[in-house]
């Protein structure tokens, strides 16, 4: 048997029968020797293999194992070839940019695509090309304040999405009146924990009167609802952003 066998073989029997993941020390067997996730026990009473009771046992030979043992990330079959030792895989998984992310306008037009972070682009451009009255694309190369994106003309009464393209990333922009508030919010397309790298600033000038704030980008899997209600957005008084505006001054960001 070659080494990639014996690694291949290793690996199924690491495989949670339940969640199909990779199983991390404590492994834990069922009366009849079947091994289980020490996640998925305690969602289940019973052996999903026999449907023998549970056991606290520990399967210590397989726990040595997966603690050697390197594994592919789950995303392969969507591209990625990265290996990991399996204590580091779901950390990686959390960040790879194969993983299966959401149509980031899921929010707003209800689209239940999925796919991996480099078809995001594509996906919005094309299949989302026909909201004209919700979108407009606008293309940043960099953030330089002669390159933000200008509002000019701005209807109170619809949700606004701007698609910002800085080299390699994607941020999508929203800005909308919601009871007495203002609302405008940044969201970085890709993994959550990246999203705190990013910052941006929002203005509104008349004249020599300006208002600015600055705020750390959100991640577009994070709910919209909650970044409003922890204010971790720019949010203003209705009036105030209406005085500017009936000036037919500036919003930008």
């Amino acid at each position: 048997m070659s080494a990639d066998d014996l690694s291949k073989d290793v690996l199924e029997q690491l495989e949670c029968p339940v969640c199909m993941q990779y199983m991390l020390p404590p492994i834990t067997l069922c009366g009849n020797g079947h091994n289980i996730c020490s996640r998925c026990k305690q969602k289940i009473q019973k052996c999903p293999t026999c449907r023998e009771p549970l056991s606290d046992t520990r399967n210590t030979e397989l726990e040595k194992l997966a603690v050697l043992v390197e594994c592919p990330c789950p995303n392969k079959p969507h591209g990625c070839t990265l290996t990991f030792p399996i204590a580091l895989v779901r950390e990686h998984e959390d960040v790879c940019q194969f993983g299966p992310f959401d149509c980031p306008l899921n929010y707003r037009v209800k689209c239940n695509w999925t796919g991996p972070l480099t078809e995001i682009k594509g996906h919005v451009l094309h299949k989302h090309k026909d909201h004209k009255d919700l979108l407009r694309l606008t293309y940043v190369r960099t953030y330089v304040r002669n390159d933000l994106p200008t509002v000019q003309k701005f209807n109170k009464d619809k949700i606004h999405v701007d698609i910002l393209l800085s080299r390699s990333n994607i941020f999508f922009e929203s800005y909308e009146f919601v009871g007495d508030a203002f609302y405008c919010i940044i969201q970085y397309t890709g993994p959550e924990k990246e999203a705190s790298q990013f910052k941006y600033k929002f203005v509104l000038e008349s004249g020599a009167e300006e208002i600015t704030v600055c705020n750390v980008a959100s991640s577009y899997s994070t709910d919209v609802k909650e970044v409003y209600n922890t204010c971790t957005c720019v949010k203003l008084y209705c009036d105030t952003v209406e005085r500017f505006l009936e000036e037919d001054k500036n919003i930008s960001e």
